[in-house]
């Protein structure tokens, strides 16, 4: 289940009263109502069969019905909970080692943004390199998601532009 459809979680949580309220109704239906509809099945037709033929044996019966459709309906509250807790660990994770590392596809997007502004007059080529210094030095903190291939023949593009120098590649292959 995904940590993102928390309502499917809560939505699929059972009530042990109310299950416990139904097989009270009729054997079995607390049951249908866990979704164990084989065994709801079975405790409905015995339970036909018992007050046709045997009906002492229906208070037992129904005994047995409702404690089962409870512990059902805790189990399955449980096992949602065990569910859920482990995708939050999962996401947990899954942001942990975002923070610590970094997409080329980031760094690119940024080069890009302040090559722009560079060009356009709005950043002077010191304030570009400062820039451009200071996302190569991330990279030392964050390391990248890709493998060193990857990672610089994604920069391709840059170096083409000119948004990325011999010098800023040199300080980038001792990165990685």
């Amino acid at each position: 289940m995904n940590i993102n459809n928390t309502d499917t979680i809560e939505t699929s949580r059972k009530s042990p009263a109310v299950a416990m309220i139904w097989s009270l109704v009729c054997s079995g239906f607390g049951q249908f109502y866990n979704g164990d509809f084989q065994k709801g099945g079975a405790f409905f037709i015995f339970a036909i069969l018992f007050g046709i033929g045997f009906w002492p044996l229906l208070i037992p019966l129904a005994i047995w019905s409702i404690g089962d459709a409870h512990h059902r309906a805790v189990e399955i509250n449980q096992e949602l909970d065990k569910e859920r807790q482990y995708e939050i660990e999962q996401k947990n994770k899954t942001e942990e080692i975002a923070s610590t590392r970094t997409k080329v596809a980031d760094l690119v997007i940024k080069v890009e943004k302040i090559y722009a502004l560079n060009k356009s007059g709005l950043l002077s080529e010191e304030e570009f390199r400062s820039k451009v210094s200071h996302l190569i030095s991330e990279l030392s903190e964050k390391k990248p998601f890709e493998n060193a291939e990857d990672f610089l023949t994604a920069l391709i593009p840059l170096v083409g532009s000119d948004a990325l120098n011999g010098d800023d590649l040199s300080r980038i292959k001792a990165v990685l």
